[in-house]
């Protein structure tokens, strides 16, 4: 992603999400609600310290890989990430790190500015993975996604360009 912040969204509202490519600050949190979910992912594993600082200095030598930070006014809720593999965009650990917000629609925001900015980098298909019985395919669906195909534990869908998120 390089080091290079990017911020969507008005930081000012307070009542509306906003986004920023994630910071050296928010590495503690992506660590513990990744840990906290790690059933509803494909590597399960707890993930340590230093295989989260690890994990960061790789993300950002990756020019077209960018973990979102959801944020309502200076607190991150959850996360949102987006990286191009093989000339599609990924949309990959999606984590609503705040339960008490599920209801507002604050992800499914995100989300929306999310995939409008990764469509003005690049226009291409986007697509996610989800572990079979991940709680949130439903979400997917709600927010433009369908079922391409089912394999392995391994859901594939492909966003509806054009299709708002709800």
């Amino acid at each position: 992603m390089s080091a290079q912040k990017i911020v969507l969204g008005n930081e000012k509202d307070l009542s509306k999400p906003w986004v920023q490519t994630a910071e050296l600050c928010h590495q503690g949190s992506l660590r513990r609600w990744k840990n906290r979910h790690a059933a509803s992912f494909f590597y399960q594993q707890v993930i340590s310290d230093k295989a989260q600082r690890d994990w960061f200095s790789d993300y950002l030598l990756r020019s077209e890989d960018f973990m979102f930070m959801v944020m309502l006014g200076d607190q991150a809720i959850g996360c949102i990430g987006i990286r191009l593999r093989g000339g599609i965009w990924d949309v990959y650990n999606v984590i609503r790190g705040v339960s008490s917000i599920k209801s507002a629609g604050f992800m499914s925001l995100a989300l929306n500015m999310i995939i409008k900015f990764a469509q003005g980098v690049r226009s291409i298909s986007i697509e996610c993975h989800a572990v079979v019985g991940n709680s949130a395919i439903s979400w997917y669906f709600k927010n433009g996604f369908e079922v391409v195909c089912a394999r392995d534990g391994r859901i594939i869908m492909h966003h509806q360009v054009g299709r708002p998120s709800s």
